[in-house]
């Protein structure tokens, strides 16, 4: 339930606190497995920033943002937070960091191959402040209209924002959702 998530989300700040969002909403599903269409398979990852989580940031130990991180056409080694330009948070190169590395594996090689359709969900508790749903994208500030209907659907079930793009001046690059 949204009344659910929302007091995960309050516990800790910026995004450290997405590894209690989704072990949250691993229990919800377990506790009312019924909620899951029956040809749905979900996977669930709490964790891909064990140093971020520790240092409560979001970037890793090596100071970069895993999601500027993406090997896009966009990618960008100097990286767009929501206040600026963070220089050197995309990383070293597209796909630089090894849980990024490690993730597109996985999502490549375990999950597209099992499956019709491959849905990631991103849930941003803070923001804007109560909660915001975004598609995920092929060309800068374009969802495949597959990705819009669903997060607009979301966004109306839920009552959180539908987000075309992020609300900054900056423009944000090298993200899963664009990868």
């Amino acid at each position: 339930s949204k009344a659910a998530l929302a007091a995960y989300s309050s516990v800790l700040r910026d995004e450290v606190n997405t590894e209690q969002l989704v072990r949250g909403l691993m229990g919800l599903c377990a506790r009312a497995p019924e909620s899951v269409p029956p040809d749905f398979t979900l996977y669930f990852l709490p964790m891909l920033n064990p140093d971020g989580l520790l240092a409560d940031t979001r970037e890793n130990g090596n100071g970069v943002d895993l999601n500027r991180n993406w090997p896009t056409d966009d990618w960008q080694a100097d990286a767009a937070r929501t206040a600026g330009i963070v220089p050197g948070s995309g990383g070293t190169g597209p796909g630089s960091e090894p849980e990024v590395r490690a993730l597109g594996r996985w999502l490549l090689e375990t999950v597209q191959p099992a499956a019709r359709e491959v849905w990631l969900l991103s849930y941003h508790a803070a923001y804007p402040p109560d909660g915001s749903v975004q598609a995920g994208y092929t060309v800068y500030d374009t969802p495949g209209p597959q990705a819009d209907r669903l997060a607009r659907r979301v966004a109306k079930l839920t009552g959180y924002t539908y987000l075309l793009t992020w609300p900054s001046e900056y423009r944000f690059t090298g993200e899963l959702t664009h990868w």
